[in-house]
């Protein structure tokens, strides 16, 4: 079936799955403050925006956490009026939203009804661990729109055998969007030709130039990163440890485990439906059942991170709508179907808003205290990791002032000696404690201590934050406390 003939007979159930999108996704773009990398992300763009590096940075130094195209893209958009997550995390809504197209067609490609691929993709957007990287700026929407068109584009005998190179260079840059993720396009490629498409397609030289897209930038971003001393970093700290826990069996497990509970609260009874729609249906779709299989990548690593999830949710959601659509070789959509549907969507729904309010909840007094230090000058943040104070800080001063102020950044790891917090409030260069100085390129992966470089001799402002058990007696002997909320604390020191 040729790709225009796909768009004219499916483009009804496209129409409802992008209006479904939006109505979903609109209301949570603005919803919770930047958080966790979503803070991070925003600092690098900013950065990047002063000039494009090969390697991103973060506080002016080389990071090994991702590679160089999403930050490159984000930073050359312009920044957009209204609210400041809007200029962030719009690129990922579009590209959620451009992804819809593509992933429904490659469903049909690989021989789902159009009912099925409707159901499948219908699951698919209800879920949090969907939900989530299109409303946030992250890479991860970017990342599988390259997939799913990459997959689309080898399925589609029309476009002709150029298409390889094209779906090559597809897989090039979702490496130099999140790396080894990527991988996943040639092995769902070989798949798709072994056991849908043309198995002949398989020798075409073409088609083999095209697998090694992957291995060639695997190269490339090594000997970047490695120009800076963190290729090993990347490679090593945060792919292969990302997949081997350094904690032995006992860790691995534990990673396991908690990626079976993101799957059962960020995916809910979807995901359960989907082992049973596996178990009874693989044999029927080896394409998609090689993709369900890759869900074991995410579940060595996810560390409680549902979106890790995404490049595997066509799969689920497939053998969920399976399990419930298939009664023998029949799709049959009963009574029973519908009240199931729409209790099971009604739910998964719930859920997900539920995520998002905790999010919102945790991170808004980080917020309010970010923006509370806007505009000042002298201002230390001391105590655990709180990248949504700093990014509101630095971003409000960038759109006022054309650059944000110098400020003082220490990292202290959890349960940290209170003793540490007046320690660094007293002497910010104080040598009593072993500290990573400057780059903070290592602090997703060890304990440290880190120290943003500061030209700064004595602080006006401090803003602490810890756990409210920690924060709770926490006080700055003649200082005004400004703000205290949910272990986020802001002071006014004395002249």
């Amino acid at each position: 079936m040729t790709l225009a003939r796909l768009l004219k007979e499916d483009s009804r159930p496209i129409i409802i799955l992008l209006a479904v999108f939006l109505i979903l996704r609109l209301p949570m773009l603005l919803y919770t403050p930047m958080m966790n990398d979503d803070s991070v992300y925003a600092i690098m763009i900013e950065e990047q925006r002063e000039g494009l590096t090969p390697i991103p940075t973060f506080l002016g130094y080389p990071v090994g956490w991702k590679p160089m195209l999403f930050f490159w893209l984000h930073a050359v958009l312009p920044p957009l009026p209204g609210p400041i997550e809007l200029t962030y995390r719009l690129p990922s809504l579009l590209f959620g939203l451009a992804t819809i197209v593509p992933l429904f067609l490659l469903l049909r490609n690989a021989g789902c009804s159009r009912r099925l691929a409707f159901i499948s993709m219908l699951i698919f957007q209800l879920t949090y661990i969907t939900s989530y990287p299109n409303t946030m700026g992250i890479i991860d929407s970017m990342l599988f729109f390259q997939i799913a068109l990459a997959l689309l584009i080898y399925s589609e005998d029309g476009l002709g055998r150029g298409r390889f190179i094209a779906a090559g260079i597809l897989a090039f840059t979702a490496y130099m969007t999140k790396t080894a993720v990527a991988a996943m396009i040639p092995i769902l490629a070989v798949a798709y030709f072994l056991f849908i498409g043309r198995r002949k397609t398989l020798s075409d030289p073409l088609f083999l130039l095209s697998l090694l897209a992957v291995p060639l930038a695997a190269i490339s971003i090594y000997l970047i990163f490695q120009s800076s001393g963190l290729g090993e970093e990347l490679y090593v700290s945060h792919i292969f440890n990302l997949l081997v826990s350094p904690d032995g069996f006992i860790g691995q497990a534990q990673r396991i485990w908690s990626g079976l509970w993101v799957l059962l609260l960020a995916a809910g009874a979807w995901f359960s439906l989907s082992l049973v729609g596996f178990v009874k249906h693989w044999k029927e779709n080896r394409f998609m059942a090689v993709w369900y299989i890759l869900l074991l990548f995410p579940l060595l690593g996810t560390y409680f991170l549902p979106w890790y999830f995404l490049p595997v949710m066509p799969a689920i959601s497939y053998f969920a709508a399976l399990a419930l659509l298939r009664e023998g070789k029949k799709e049959k959509m009963d009574t029973f179907f519908a009240i199931f549907f729409a209790f099971t969507m009604i739910l998964t729904v719930a859920t997900s808003f539920m995520s998002y309010e905790i999010g919102r909840a945790e991170t808004a007094p980080q917020k309010e205290a970010g923006l509370m230090v806007a505009g000042e000058e002298n201002v230390l943040f001391v105590g655990t990791w709180n990248p949504t104070a700093i990014a509101y800080k630095t971003v409000e001063e960038i759109r006022d002032l054309g650059k944000p102020y110098d400020y003082g950044w220490v990292l202290l790891p959890k349960n940290s000696d209170i003793s540490a917090y007046y320690d660094f409030i007293e002497d910010y260069e104080t040598a009593e404690y072993p500290v990573t100085q400057g780059s903070f390129s290592s602090a997703y992966t060890t304990e440290d201590i880190f120290r943003k470089d500061s030209n700064i001799s004595s602080f006006d402002y401090v803003v602490a934050s810890g756990s409210p058990m920690v924060m709770e007696n926490f006080t700055i002997p003649g200082a005004q406390i400004l703000y205290n909320q949910s272990g986020v604390m802001v002071f006014r020191l004395d002249s």
